[in-house]
């Protein structure tokens, strides 16, 4: 009866035994398994730029060991189903991520827009631990409207200029308005530091500032009213002489009048001609 009951125990605890190594192999299969937990752009994305199109894969395990196999199994076609020229990247830093790129370099590559584009990984896809993917793979995407990629870089562009104008005014608005105080502003004088510097009373150079002041505000306002008087008559005054070539004139001297042409002579009154004169001469000695 004991030795029935010990079979009866072993024979239990091997089915135990075998049932927990099923489980744990089972187990460790699922998580060697090899996935795709992302891809960029996500599965259905719209109005993508037709610039290096492509897809950013990230897998659950390394996939750098095997890219040149892998790179055959993986294609991107268009919504006629004609392959895209593509080339596969693996970055040694990132060994779980790969990239898939229409390839720009050659000449059969024509990017449209307004199309969809699908992505293709066909099963027997292997990691570095040798798991493959167990079955195809697929995700899409459409390129955008070039029509209204140009309305919208146009809008952009329409948008950053009018900003640029409005800062700029803005900017020199102030630039302005910090010259003019500046230029306006009067000089503060400390008076106790003055008294000390001079060895006048604080009574004194405080009245002689108010006064000093009071002058120059008197000053401006005559000046503007002389200027509003000079606007309303037309007739602009400088502040001071200056010469012609501060402002950037020149001065030529007036050429010198030429002399009038002195009055024609009298002409002497002819005589007779040479073969005149000497008949003339002739009668005369005989």
């Amino acid at each position: 009866m004991i030795q029935k009951k010990n079979v009866k125990r072993i024979g239990a605890l091997i089915c135990l035994l075998a049932f927990a190594l099923t489980m744990s192999m089972s187990v460790a299969f699922a998580a060697s398994e090899l996935k795709i937990e992302q891809v960029s752009p996500e599965d259905g994305a719209k109005d993508m730029a037709m610039e290096n199109m492509g897809y950013k894969v990230y897998f659950n395990q390394n996939v750098y060991k095997n890219k040149k196999m892998n790179a055959k199994l993986c294609t991107i076609t268009d919504n006629k189903g004609k392959k895209v020229p593509t080339i596969v990247v693996v970055n040694p830093k990132e060994k779980n991520v790969m990239m898939v790129l229409a390839d720009t370099n050659s000449r059969k590559t024509k990017i449209k827009g307004k199309t969809k584009y699908t992505l293709t990984i066909k099963p027997g896809f292997k990691a570095d631990s040798g798991q493959a993917l167990g079955q195809e793979f697929t995700a899409s995407f459409r390129t955008l409207n070039p029509s209204t990629s140009m309305w919208v870089s146009m809008g952009m562009m329409g948008v950053m200029v009018v900003a640029m104008v409005f800062f700029t005014s803005r900017e020199m608005k102030k630039q302005n308005e910090k010259d003019s105080t500046q230029k306006h502003k009067e000089k503060t004088v400390n008076p106790y530091k003055e008294a000390k510097r001079t060895g006048k009373s604080v009574e004194e150079i405080v009245a002689a500032e108010e006064k000093k002041k009071a002058k120059q505000k008197a000053k401006r306002e005559r000046q503007k009213q002389e200027n509003k008087k000079e606007i309303a008559s037309n007739n602009i005054r400088v502040s001071k002489k200056r010469a012609i070539s501060e402002v950037g004139l020149t001065y030529k001297e007036p050429k010198p009048a030429k002399a009038d042409k002195p009055a024609n002579k009298p002409q002497a009154k002819k005589g007779p001609s040479g073969s005149k004169q000497r008949q003339h001469k002739n009668k005369k000695k005989k």
